[in-house]
């Protein structure tokens, strides 16, 4: 197991859960993805409508994809070229995404979402940190594999990086959790709304205790 020293996560089970989350992230990508449907939550959650631009999305990625298929130059794709209605359920698509975007609902690009969602610090600083581990590049593979001594620089398959490395990522994933739990409980009226509530004080002690 991996080794904490004298580091002590409270609440434990919160804190040590992410810990592992992110060392797995650190390797296999997808907590850019995690921040993403954050971002939709909270879109959501301010404005229920927010689905239609939700929906308009979907509708675009499926008339690209069927776009591209009704070409019959793609082999990925010969078994949706092949669909006796695919021309039908284009102009259909292409209808309904027109109707949306006449009502005011277009796609949404992604800086365009966190925007809306007044996360536009989030989305210059933490998501493009994020997105590295996510899509390949030079800059994680040189903080996944390679370590600087001195003038020189060592190969490394793995890196033990210490549970400290990822103070950031624990306490911004707590948080939107946190957060998110205390939304859909306030938004449905569930009743324990104020037990989820003590979550919120718990990460507030543990960010007292680690200086976050």
């Amino acid at each position: 197991p991996p080794s904490t020293s004298s580091f002590h996560l409270t609440p434990p089970c919160l804190g040590f859960v992410f810990y592992l989350t992110f060392r797995c992230v650190r390797y296999f990508g997808g907590s850019s993805t995690f921040l993403e449907t954050y971002v939709e939550f909270c879109n959501l959650l301010k404005d229920k409508t927010y689905g239609y631009h939700m929906e308009a999305q979907h509708s675009l990625q499926w008339l690209n994809l069927l776009k591209e298929a009704v070409k019959a130059t793609n082999p990925y794709l010969k078994s949706i070229s092949k669909m006796p209605e695919l021309s039908q359920n284009i102009d259909y698509i292409e209808k309904k995404l027109m109707d949306l975007k006449m009502k005011g609902y277009s796609p949404l690009k992604i800086r365009d979402r966190f925007k809306k969602a007044g996360m536009l610090n989030e989305y210059n600083s933490m998501y493009n940190l994020l997105s590295t581990d996510t899509h390949g590049n030079i800059r994680a593979l040189i903080r996944r594999h390679i370590e600087i001594d001195g003038a020189d620089f060592n190969i490394v398959y793995y890196k033990d990086d210490p549970i400290e490395e990822f103070l950031s990522y624990i306490d911004s994933t707590c948080g939107m959790l946190v957060h998110a739990a205390i939304g859909i409980h306030e938004l449905l009226g569930l009743e324990a709304l104020s037990e989820v509530k003590t979550l919120r004080k718990s990460l507030e002690e543990w960010r007292g205790e680690h200086n976050l």
